[in-house]
C-alpha cells in the first residue's frame, strides 16, 4: 500500500494457516468506525484459522499509518485488550517518529513486540 499523509484508511488482513499468522496492514488516518469495523474483520480473520485462543501468532503493519487522533489510539488499545480471541504473540511494526510513539502508547506495559522491520516482527512471533 502506497499512501500520502492524509489518506483515507486503507487496511488489508491476510491469513497464513500453515504458520497460524494474521497480518493486518494498515494505512492512512483512522476515525473510530473505521476501527471497530477493521477489528470485526481482524476478528473473523482468526476464527477461519479454527484455533482456539492463545495459540495464533498476529502481525500488525503500522508504517503506513497517519498520526492518529487520540481517542483512535484509546480505541485501538481498548480493542486489542478486548479481542475475544486473543494471540499468542503480537507484533507491531512501526516507522520512526509520531508513528513509534503512538504504537508505543497503545501498547503500554503489556508484551507486544514492536520492531523496525517486518522480518523482526516475524522472527519475534515465530520463536
Amino acid at each position: 500500500m502506497t499512501r500520502t499523509l492524509g489518506q483515507p484508511p486503507q487496511h488489508a488482513i491476510s491469513v497464513d494457516r500453515k504458520r497460524s499468522l494474521v497480518i493486518l496492514r494498515l494505512a492512512g488516518f483512522l476515525a473510530p468506525a473505521d476501527v471497530q469495523r477493521i477489528s470485526a474483520e481482524e476478528q473473523a480473520a482468526v476464527r477461519s484459522l479454527g484455533v482456539p485462543a492463545g495459540t495464533h501468532n498476529f502481525l500488525i503493519d503500522a508504517r503506513a499509518l497517519d498520526a492518529q487522533s487520540a481517542d483512535v489510539v484509546a480505541m485501538i488499545q481498548h480493542t486489542t485488550d478486548m479481542v475475544p480471541i486473543k494471540p499468542r504473540r503480537l507484533a507491531i511494526v512501526a516507522r520512526y517518529g509520531l508513528n513509534k510513539i503512538q504504537a508505543r502508547r497503545m501498547i503500554g506495559e503489556r508484551e507486544i513486540g514492536l520492531f523496525d522491520s517486518e522480518e523482526e516482527a516475524l522472527a519475534y512471533l515465530m520463536e
